[in-house]
């Protein structure tokens, strides 16, 4: 059983929310009492525009609500323990797919936010991971899908709902498709903790350059994170 603070997903967002919290509260951030608050929170954390802070703490909430429902997927999958639950199947599938896309999007932002040397790498990938593809065909787009101008329908083979997460995918011009949804995602998961933490470091740098101990130690303590 997968245990959520446990995770790798969440202790990089909680890691980067002390941080930020942290610089946050120090007397330095405080001092300049004509300044708003959004332009002291420009100049301290490097952003590019003011607004930053609001999509910095809406991106780390996204980050760590999403990772509730992925975990509860991979505990408890699309079947749950129960025989009959034809509706739920259906809900926890758009579920982890539409959480998994709203986790990297937020990533994606954080990345932006703090100017991350991979964040076109990053963004590539995820455009075209299989867990996006099969989020457009089924909980996005299923009746109007594009591709090259050319538009597609999709739908799932409700038989194929079943606790091993093996799901059939249909579309009367291109076949079927096998996805395993248990696969798909604990791979996102690895990918999305490779980005957090390469979004944690570069925040460190970026705050603490100037004090090499700190800098340091907080370095260490990211590095030492492990589920």
């Amino acid at each position: 059983m997968i245990n959520y603070d446990e995770t790798l997903v969440r202790q990089y967002e909680t890691f980067i929310r002390d941080v930020i919290n942290d610089a946050k509260n120090t007397e330095s951030f405080k001092k300049g009492a004509k300044l708003s608050f959004r332009d002291k929170a420009k100049k301290r954390f490097k952003f590019s525009e003011e607004k930053n802070w609001e999509f910095l703490t809406t991106s780390l909430d996204t980050i760590g609500d999403s990772q509730f429902a992925i975990v509860d997927f991979l505990n408890f999958g699309l079947v749950n323990g129960k025989s009959f639950n034809t509706g739920e199947r259906y809900l926890r599938l758009y579920g982890v797919l539409s959480a998994n896309y709203i986790q990297q999007q937020s990533i994606k932002e954080l990345a932006n936010i703090f100017k991350i040397d991979k964040y076109q790498e990053m963004d590539i990938y995820f455009r075209n991971s299989r867990a996006t593809r099969l989020r457009h065909y089924l909980s996005a787009h299923p009746v109007n899908y594009s591709d090259n101008k050319t538009k597609y329908s999709f739908k799932v083979d409700r038989g194929s709902l079943e606790e091993q997460g093996l799901i059939v995918i249909r579309n009367t011009e291109l076949g079927t498709e096998e996805f395993n949804l248990f696969e798909i995602i604990r791979a996102e998961q690895l990918i999305a903790e490779n980005y957090i933490k390469l979004i944690g470091m570069k925040i460190v740098k970026t705050l603490f350059k100037t004090s090499e101990t700190v800098e340091s130690k907080l370095l260490k303590q990211l590095n030492s994170l492990h589920n």
